[in-house]
């Protein structure tokens, strides 16, 4: 799919010419990820038992899938993911790029174009400091939360400053930022994001968010169904767990 132009939705001429002689006519044409491409295969009928009547939508890769499940398909909207690294997508309006070369660039399958960023060592860059201070995860959320300055406050400051600032060439500002992995349930890092970004924290119960947008996506290509009526039903965050910025603490960030 790198032989794909974004803004155009079809192969990109010049790069397929570069790639190989002749490849032009060996790639099957590109359509909207929202095609039904047909009928299920039998073989998936007689292992698995599914209706043979059954229609398959395009697929689509893990990432953009899981903007969809996360509920984030549309602009506006931003998804951090708290892992061993962290990531960051978002829907954009424009296939606008990262002038650094870091940022990726979808298509988004729901439409228009998506991001994706990541940023190596995020929560063992925490758990390393936890262990060196020989404090508990409660403890390290309490920190977090101080207002004081410490090495906690430090690390959690520069990461999420690091990632609002190469997050920039986006041209997007999320009113709504959604979080995942380990330390989203940390309530400290949680306001870090929500002071840094101006946005509101939300944290979503999903554990497999790839699996439930590819099935959102094929319930949406029916056109029996709206995204919009799909993420009320299926991405609703944990209960009570909107976190607001602080506007005090946005006044510092934003000075920073």
């Amino acid at each position: 799919m790198n032989l794909m132009n974004l803004e155009s939705g079809d192969w990109d001429a010049e790069i397929v010419n570069i790639t190989a002689e002749s490849l032009a006519d060996k790639l099957p044409s590109l359509k909207p990820s929202a095609t039904i491409a047909g009928d299920i295969s039998p073989y998936f009928v007689d292992k698995y038992q599914f209706n043979p009547e059954a229609k398959v939508v395009l697929w689509s890769g893990d990432n953009p899938c899981s903007l969809v499940g996360m509920g984030a398909a549309s602009p506006g909207k931003m998804v951090i993911s708290l892992g061993t690294s962290y990531t960051l997508f978002a829907a954009m309006e424009k296939p606008v790029t990262d002038p650094s070369g870091f940022g990726h660039v979808f298509g988004n399958p729901c439409g228009k174009f998506m991001s994706l960023i990541c940023f190596s060592e995020g929560a063992l860059a925490l758990e390393k400091l936890r262990s060196e201070l020989n404090i508990t995860w409660d403890q390290f959320s309490e920190a977090a939360l101080s207002q004081q300055q410490s090495p906690i406050r430090s690390l959690l400051d520069k990461q999420f400053l690091d990632m609002k600032a190469h997050s920039a060439w986006m041209g997007e500002s999320p009113t709504t930022i959604y979080v995942t992995g380990g330390a989203s349930q940390n309530q400290g890092i949680c306001q870090t994001i929500a002071n840094i970004f101006e946005s509101n924290v939300q944290r979503m119960s999903t554990s497999s968010s790839a699996g439930l947008g590819a099935s959102m996506r094929a319930a949406h290509a029916t056109g029996d169904f709206s995204l919009d009526d799909l993420e009320k039903k299926f991405t609703v965050p944990d209960s009570k767990s909107t976190i607001a910025p602080d506007p005090e603490a946005v006044k510092t960030y934003q000075n920073l």
